[in-house]
């Protein structure tokens, strides 16, 4: 999720913080870019980090409640750097809410789709950089354990791009535990839906069944995946379709898809990807081990930065701070309740990590991504403007103490106006078998009851510009004939991938491969024509 749907806010006074910008907004959770008040009673903070709050319809939802209130819990108990930490967690009035890290960099999702644009791979050294960083926080969240030390037995289960941020150092942090959960149950809401991300759910996810870790490794795979090849594991389309392709996965070898992956890493990649979880690695920390041994770790991790700076620039937030300065402070409009302090106190002093004035990078470099945002990168070419939405407002709404003896609040801080900030500017190894008929039907009539798989992660499709054509576009959106084609094109995979495991692999069999998966997205029925041909000739001989 990046900032083209950020709100710049009067500075608002929340609890001991001040709400600058509104940088997400999920099915259940608001998040906020802000600072700590000066005369904050919290131990030491760092100038900026993030405010994620319960969004004030769901209040009285309990379930909704129940979720916000596990993610912080599960984050209070984790102490690793590949893992967004929490500082604060507690209530303001009624609404829960967590202060956390704020990381300044890019999503993965924003590397793959930039790189993906300019057909710029990254090197599979720096991939496995990035997938060995999200190996280890996966280690972290697995390994878990309570007060007692009893391993709490989580899993995070929607392991996906969006949740994962490049830092500015080189490293990858994990963040957004909101679907965070014990492992070894069937994982459905009470209306039957299943929950993650469409398009990175393993083959039991999708089809509600009981979950461990390997669940996520699965994930992880999906990741890696993406990351090597810039091509989506799974396409976009409706979704009982994605879920069927989920549940019953064809996976081709990503050195079909990128010459330069060694047939090493294709194993790493395809061993992740294997439809029973028990053909997987057995921990995260197995596959990180699995990937070190086929690719070196990567010592510099400056170059990956600077590479991306001259595509995704980060954006300088120096002046949305300089709205309110942290001698700005009124007092908390309602009591702050903060639940489990001690325990997050005792993390944050445990763990110090960059948060001098150095590191928290503000003028000339910028503050870039929080818990999961990207908060603004430019592309190399210029694609629109981001517009404040409106003039921000000449002082923040009036605050109120519930202390009988509160100071006045000071004079109303200064409002600068702010100049437009710049915006400038892709199925694939071992089939698992069809999915049988009266699966797929269960799949679609439960989804079909609901726009989404859940409201934690809401799906929108995103408008292509006019004249354009969507590559793996929603197939309600197409012709009768261009489904046909589609549906012809997945049988056309279907005979190939069954071709594949009786010849075996040849360069020609992986080029009609490839040629196939695009037509999945973009059918012709010319081309269609054609690759039905090639794979007869192959079948006859």
């Amino acid at each position: 999720m990046s900032d083209r749907g950020s709100r710049r806010l009067a500075p608002e006074p929340f609890g001991e913080y001040w709400l600058l910008s509104r940088i997400a907004r999920g099915g259940s959770a608001e998040v906020y870019l802000a600072r700590p008040f000066k005369n904050s009673s919290l131990p030491p903070l760092p100038e900026i980090l993030v405010v994620k709050r319960l969004r004030e319809e769901l209040l009285a939802d309990e379930d909704a409640q129940r979720r916000f209130r596990q993610e912080a819990e599960i984050m209070t108990r984790i102490d690793s750097p590949w893992i967004a930490r929490v500082f604060d967690v507690g209530t303001v009035g009624r609404v829960p809410y967590l202060s956390m890290e704020y990381v300044h960099g890019w999503t993965l999702a924003e590397i793959i789709e930039v790189l993906s644009k300019a057909n710029a791979p990254l090197p599979t050294q720096w991939c496995g950089a990035l997938v060995t960083d999200l190996l280890e926080g996966l280690s972290a969240l697995h390994g878990a354990k309570s007060a007692d030390g009893s391993s709490l037995n989580l899993i995070h289960r929607d392991v996906n791009p969006k949740n994962i941020i490049l830092g500015h150092d080189g490293r990858a942090t994990l963040i957004d535990l909101g679907l965070g959960k014990v492992a070894n149950r069937a994982w459905k809401t009470q209306t039957g839906a299943v929950m993650g991300t469409l398009g990175y759910l393993s083959p039991e996810q999708a089809l509600g069944a009981t979950l461990d870790l390997r669940a996520d490794l699965y994930c992880a795979g999906i990741v890696a995946f993406e990351l090597v090849t810039l091509m989506p594991l799974i396409q976009r389309g409706p979704v009982p379709e994605m879920l069927g392709a989920s549940a019953s996965p064809i996976v081709v070898a990503p050195s079909a898809m990128r010459s330069t992956v060694s047939p090493a890493l294709d194993q790493v990649i395809l061993k992740a990807l294997s439809p029973a979880p028990e053909d997987r690695f057995g921990t995260a920390s197995e596959m990180a081990e699995a990937w070190r041994r086929v690719e070196l770790p990567l010592q510099d991790r400056s170059a990956i930065t600077i590479r991306l700076r001259t595509v995704c620039p980060l954006r300088d937030l120096a002046p949305l701070l300089a709205i309110v300065t942290p001698s700005e402070d009124f007092q908390p409009r309602e009591p702050t309740i903060t639940i489990a302090r001690s325990a997050v106190s005792s993390l944050h002093a445990a763990r110090p990590r960059m948060w001098s004035g150095k590191s928290v990078l503000l003028a000339g470099v910028g503050i870039g991504l929080a818990a999961g945002t990207l908060l603004s990168f430019a592309f190399p070419t210029p694609r629109s403007e981001l517009e404040p939405p409106g003039e921000l407002a000449a002082e923040p709404a009036a605050a109120t103490s519930s202390r009988s003896n509160s100071p006045e609040p000071p004079a109303k801080p200064e409002v600068r106006p702010q100049p437009k900030a710049k915006l400038d500017g892709a199925r694939h190894g071992k089939k698992s078998g069809p999915l049988r008929k009266s699966e797929t039907t269960r799949m679609a009539e439960s989804v079909s009851k609901q726009s989404a798989i859940d409201a934690e992660t809401p799906i929108p499709k995103e408008p292509s510009p006019p004249g354009t054509r969507t590559r793996g576009g929603s197939l309600d959106e197409r012709s009768a004939s261009a489904e046909a084609l589609t549906g012809r094109a997945l049988a056309l995979i279907q005979r190939l991938t069954a071709l594949r495991r009786k010849s075996g692999e040849s360069e020609e069999l992986r080029r009609l491969t490839v040629e196939l998966l695009e037509q999945r997205s973009d059918p012709s029925e010319a081309e269609l024509d054609r690759l039905e041909r090639e794979i007869s000739s192959f079948e006859h001989r």
